[in-house]
């Protein structure tokens, strides 16, 4: 039987200190092994980042098929400075004609009225625009009782409008001036639009 021998003081206090720094090290290892872990999974998507997300967020910008939001002040413009497309969108006949008529009688710069390549377009009327005119496409649906719009990638300020099946008729002419000296209402849901 062998007998340990009494440690000294001096012994004793290195080897304390060797498990004090060996258990330190592992935890400050197993520490930094789980952030790298979550850095990882956040720096993927795979984990959202819990912390500051509206300062990475901002506003969502419109891309095409969204609805936008007024541009600037959000004020009309005047109607003989939008030039419009109209399309029929449904199988009614002389309908583009008729709405281009409509346009053209509250000052609008019709450019042309034909047969949309869709004959089956879904609700009233669908009125679509580049992102420098989104105030002009919302200044035509001021004509409109519920028009929807539709932000697209062209790049020059024209709108096209789309007659669908729900159609039924125009604003009169005299609501329609009084509209245009109210100002433009941002729908709901839009989404501001980059004019970059």
């Amino acid at each position: 039987m062998s007998m340990q021998q009494p440690r000294t003081p001096r012994e004793t206090y290195v080897m304390r200190r060797r498990q004090r720094e060996t258990l330190i090290f592992t935890w400050l290892s197993g520490g930094l092994a789980v952030l790298a872990l979550i850095g990882i999974l956040i720096g993927f998507n795979i984990v959202p980042f819990p912390f500051f997300t509206d300062f990475a967020s901002g506003d969502k910008i419109a891309q095409a098929g969204d609805v936008p939001c007024p541009t600037g002040e959000g004020q009309p413009v005047a109607p003989e400075r939008v030039k419009v497309t109209v399309l029929n969108g449904t199988t009614r006949s002389g309908l583009a004609s008729d709405v281009s008529a409509g346009l053209k009688e509250r000052g609008f710069a019709v450019a042309s009225a034909s047969n949309a390549p869709n004959d089956d377009i879904d609700g009233t009327v669908v009125i679509s625009s580049g992102p420098t005119g989104v105030n002009s496409a919302y200044t035509v649906a001021l004509a409109f009782p519920d028009a929807t719009l539709v932000l697209d990638s062209r790049l020059d300020p024209d709108v096209t409008v789309t007659i669908g099946a729900g159609y039924d008729q125009m604003v009169a002419p005299n609501d329609f001036r009084k509209s245009l000296d109210a100002g433009l209402a941002a729908r709901p849901s839009c989404m501001k639009v980059s004019l970059e």
